[in-house]
Order: structure tokens, then C-alpha cells, then sequence
């Protein structure tokens, strides 16, 4: 029981299974949701990069970051409850060319 229990935590405070799983939905995971909770997937779903390969890029030369920590690993896997502390790491050009964006494209609107 205490395995089951365990696995099952591990697995929804990873993101992959609701509060309510049962022992059962392990079996249904695929490979597409693991492939989902990578951090170089939630750059891309974010918006944060235009393509997954540029949301590859970003993450391996330093310019994203999880609660204002430097991730270099695409892999990464995001636990439930980061997705919202992804962004640009702090000083990063790429934080500077998305603030730009944002000044200009409010001023046109």
C-alpha cells in the first residue's frame, strides 16, 4: 500500500496524473505525456519561443529560468504548480527583445 501511495503522489506532483488517480492510470501514461511536462515543451506552449526547436535553443544557452533560476536542461521535467514560474532568466537579451515587444505593441494598440 505505502509503494502505491508513493508512486502515485510522485506521479501527481509531477504533473502526469490528476489528484484522483488510481492505480490503474499508470498504465495509460504514454511517452507524449511525459514529452509534455519537458521544459523545453512548456517554453514552446508558454509562448515564450516561436518553435520547439528555438525553445530547445533558448533553454540550452541559458536564457530561461524557474522561479529565477538558470535552467540549461531541455529536459527538465516541470512539477505541477511551476509551469507559472517559467520565464526568461533575469539580465537574458532575450528578456529585453520580449519587453520591447510588449512597449511596442501596447503603444500601437
Amino acid at each position: 500500500v505505502t509503494e502505491r501511495n508513493q508512486l502515485l503522489s510522485h506521479l501527481v506532483n509531477m504533473g502526469l496524473l490528476g489528484k484522483d488517480a488510481r492505480l490503474e492510470d499508470v498504465l495509460n501514461l504514454t511517452m507524449e505525456d511525459v514529452l509534455r511536462r519537458r521544459l523545453q515543451t512548456m517554453v514552446h506552449q508558454k509562448g515564450l519561443a516561436n518553435t520547439a526547436k528555438q525553445s530547445r535553443t533558448m533553454v540550452v544557452h541559458g536564457h530561461i529560468a524557474l522561479d529565477g533560476k538558470k535552467i540549461d536542461s531541455p529536459s527538465y521535467l516541470v512539477k505541477s504548480g511551476e509551469e507559472d514560474l517559467i520565464g526568461f532568466y533575469e539580465g537574458s537579451p532575450m528578456e529585453k527583445i520580449q519587453k520591447e515587444q510588449a512597449k511596442n505593441k501596447a503603444v500601437e494598440e
